[in-house]
Order: structure tokens, then sequence, then C-alpha cells
């Protein structure tokens, strides 16, 4: 029996991390039109784009992420024993600064100042 989930392409996460941050943005409509062509999503029902204050908030987080990335620090989310979410704050060496809540890594991303 073979798997039907395919090995992933692209580059690893390490040469992503070494990537500027503007390499790695993907037009999400681009993103949607290559899944439809590819078959991968059938629905009609699916909008060509989401919505503008989706576009929005990814733009901001996107802003934000860069803005982490420019201080040498990143949000590591990992999933728990028990099924829920630890969110940890990186420094520019990969070392733990700080445990945060899934809230306030929200609220990070959102723009607002870390507490």
């Amino acid at each position: 029996m073979s798997s039907p989930i395919v090995p992933t392409q692209g580059p690893t996460l390490s040469e992503a991390r070494a990537m500027p941050a503007s390499s790695q943005m993907v037009d999400p409509t681009a993103f949607y039109a290559q899944l439809r062509s590819n078959g991968r999503i059938t629905s009609q029902a699916i909008p060509d784009s989401p919505p503008a204050e989706v576009l929005d908030q990814i733009a901001a987080a996107e802003r934000v992420s860069q803005q982490l990335t420019a201080s040498g620090h990143h949000l590591q989310f990992d999933t728990v024993k028990d099924g829920r979410a630890s969110v940890q704050v990186k420094g520019p060496d990969g070392e733990h600064l700080r445990n945060v809540s899934v809230a306030e890594a929200l609220d990070i991303v959102a723009g607002k100042p870390p507490s």
C-alpha cells in the first residue's frame, strides 16, 4: 500500500530562514490558482481571493514577521503532549528567551508590542 502523502518540495526550514522575508512571500491569488489548476481544489464555492480584510491581516502579519526577523527574533509554535499549543520567543541564535501564551503570540503577530 502506498501513502497518498507526497514529499514536500522547496527549501528546508534552515534554508527558508536564511532567505530574505520578501522572497518568502506568496501571492495568495496565485497560490489558489495553482491549487485549482492542479485539481486539488474543485469547489466553485471558494472565492478567487480572500476577502480584503483577510488580505490586510495577512499583510500586517507579514510586516510584523519582517520586524521580528530584522531584530533577529522569531516565534516558534509547537504542540505539547496534551495537544495544546506552546509558543516560544527565540533569539538571534535560536536561544529560548521566554514562553508566551497563544493569545500573546497572536497579539504580537497582530502588531501589538510584547508585554
